[in-house]
This record gives C-alpha cells, sequence and structure tokens, in this order.
C-alpha cells in the first residue's frame, strides 16, 4: 500500500506543484580569521555511556 501512495503522489500533478518543502535552509558557513595554530578548536563531546 505504501507504493501505491507513493506512485499515486508522484504522478499527480497538483500533489507535486502544491507540495510543502520539509528540507531544513542551510545557512551559509562563516569563515573565522585564525591568527595562530591552535588559536581555535572545535569538539563534539558525547558520553558516558553505558557499557
Amino acid at each position: 500500500m505504501k507504493k501505491d501512495v507513493f506512485n499515486y503522489i508522484s504522478g499527480c500533478q497538483a500533489c507535486q506543484q502544491f507540495k510543502y518543502n520539509n528540507a531544513p535552509t542551510a545557512s551559509p558557513m562563516q569563515l573565522h580569521a585564525v591568527n595562530e595554530p591552535w588559536h581555535t578548536i572545535g569538539m563534539d563531546i558525547m558520553g558516558p555511556f553505558p557499557t
């Protein structure tokens, strides 16, 4: 049934014309001036995790 619904929506002109875009918009990246090595670093820290 999922495939049938997908095929119906894909072939529906009104569905394609007025569909809502759910994709998030990406903001432009900002460039940062760096004066010396290790001036700015970034880390993704997670945990503690169950063992």
